[in-house]
């Protein structure tokens, strides 16, 4: 029986450890169809009720990659906006931010319509079709019934990734708010702050320009820059239209070469927050080096220029000289970007050593920043005299000795 238990135990331990080694199927999602056809539908109800004649239009933003990934497209290719692996958060700031945009520039949409009795509206509508790829969807304001009701944009994504598995067919509820039509002589404020994200303040524009839209109108136009701490407030505006339907302020920004942009809103401030991206061209790119200096009260030590060495894939390829003339810094323009067997180039830095000073470089996208930190010796304490400890050591030493030859003397006497 003993034996028997034995070998029904070494029989299961086998029988496991092929299951073991059997292949099992992957959980990864499958790749996009990006030829399928989508559909996307918007319900519109408030407090349970559904909300009839909601005026909708959606925009093509970008177009959908087998792997999931987005590109921006047509009327939206050269905005300087971050649209892959957002978070909730940023994918609210990245839809504010388009209808700004769209706004702005009197894009036309994609397809439109209004939520019908049921509170529904199906796209396509106007269109025979719709393809793979993100889509802004705008809700305009409406009146009815003694009621406005006021929509926030979103982006939506087709197909959206649900439960492992990729949804053509997507059903959206935008948020929105409702109150009561009433035309009103209120009035409110509206202010704008900008933020600089991972880029070197020194090679930031002078200034950058905002337009605030009222509505769909551009109502107002400022620059902001250092001298007004990159701010601005519009007092006493308009809170409704006279219909009294409330106004929908928003702003958008000019285009900065090189950062993309990010618009929320607080309360009442929007807040533009550019991000250092460079985009280089297909066949060049552009370096900077900017010269820093760690040397607080040794501003003397300086020397009165240094100089940098660009390294191509490690070997020197071109010498600068940076200077107080220059303002410590000095830009390469159309470098290559690739060599001659189709590689990308690896573009780095270093500098000709500066005696008292240790040196390094960071860099952020295309900009090197080179700093030299003086090294600083060690002072004596201040208040103290060090040259009488030698001389008193020695002296010390020949007392020493003068004792211990008198006390020999007197042990021989």
């Amino acid at each position: 029986m003993r034996k028997m238990n034995k070998r029904i135990l070494s029989f299961m331990l086998c029988l496991v450890c092929a299951l073991a080694l059997l292949p099992t199927r992957s959980a990864a999602v499958s790749a996009v169809d990006t030829g399928r056809e989508t559909a996307l539908t918007v319900s519109y109800t408030d407090a349970g009720a559904p909300v009839s004649g909601v005026p909708f239009e959606i925009y093509y933003v970008a177009a959908a990659g087998a792997d999931g990934t987005f590109t921006l497209s047509g009327d939206f290719k050269d905005y300087p906006v971050r649209i892959n692996g957002l978070s909730a958060e940023g994918q609210r700031a990245l839809a504010g931010t388009l209808a700004a945009y769209v706004d702005r520039d009197g894009l036309s949409p994609y397809d439109s319509g209004v939520t019908n009795s049921q509170g529904l509206l199906y796209f396509p509508n106007q269109r025979s079709s719709m393809s793979t790829g993100m889509y802004l969807v705008v809700g305009r304001t409406h009146a009815s019934d003694g009621r406005v009701y006021t929509t926030e944009p979103i982006v939506v994504t087709l197909p959206t990734q649900a439960d492992g598995k990729w949804e053509y067919k997507v059903i959206v509820e935008p948020k929105h708010s409702a109150e009561e039509q009433k035309p009103s002589d209120e009035t409110v404020s509206r202010s704008v702050v900008k933020i600089w994200n991972g880029d070197v303040g020194e090679l930031r524009p002078t200034e950058i320009t905002v337009r605030l839209l009222r509505d769909t109108q551009v109502y107002d136009t400022v620059c902001l820059n250092a001298e007004n701490n990159w701010r601005h407030t519009w007092k006493n505006l308009p809170k409704y239209n006279s219909d009294g339907t409330p106004i929908v302020w928003r702003v958008a920004e000019d285009e900065v070469s090189g950062y993309t942009v990010t618009v929320t809103l607080d309360s009442a401030l929007f807040i533009v927050s550019n991000t250092y991206d460079p985009k280089p061209s297909d066949e060049t790119v552009s370096r900077t080096v900017q010269k820093r200096w760690s040397d607080t009260g040794y501003e003397n030590k300086r020397p009165a220029s240094v100089t940098a060495e660009l390294l191509k894939n490690g070997e020197v390829y071109d010498t600068v000289r940076l200077d107080a003339e220059g303002g410590w810094q000095y830009t390469w323009e159309e470098l290559p970007r690739y060599d001659a067997e189709g590689k990308e180039i690896s573009w780095t830095l270093r500098e000709v050593s500066v005696k008292g000073y240790t040196s390094s470089v960071t860099q952020t996208g295309d900009i090197f920043v080179l700093t030299n930190t003086y090294d600083k010796t060690k002072l004596p304490q201040t208040g103290q005299l060090w040259w009488p400890v030698p001389l008193l050591a020695a002296a010390g030493l020949g007392l020493i000795c003068v004792g211990l030859s008198m006390r020999k003397r007197e042990e021989n006497e």
